[in-house]
């Protein structure tokens, strides 16, 4: 799926009926990172069960709350009017300079 058709299909969720005060800007970036910081908590408990109580690792479970983490970080971008692949590509930019390893991928 391109960063276009999830970002329409994932808007069709959000959440106008917030009873926070300030502009809906502020209100869907405390929203996005809220939800972000919630995720991550539970994307390691599965990891956490896996390293130090021995229990199977839960990939299903941790593709789930991947896919919620995504969500969230692709509402923040809305809000600053950026794509993933504009992340993205910022990013390995970033990393071109700092590290001076990193070499783009042939394309297919």
């Amino acid at each position: 799926m391109d960063d276009q058709t999830y970002q329409r299909l994932a808007s069709r969720t959000r959440n106008f009926d917030s009873p926070l005060h300030g502009d809906a800007e502020g209100r869907r970036m405390l929203e996005a990172t809220i939800g972000m910081a919630g995720e991550l908590s539970e994307i390691t408990e599965p990891i956490k069960k896996y390293i130090f109580h021995g229990r199977a690792l839960d990939r299903e479970k941790l593709v789930e709350e991947i896919g919620d983490l995504v969500w969230y970080l692709d509402e923040l971008c809305q809000v600053l009017g950026v794509t993933l692949a504009e992340v993205k590509q910022y990013n390995i930019d970033k990393l071109k300079k700092r590290y001076k390893v990193v070499e783009e991928e042939p394309a297919s």
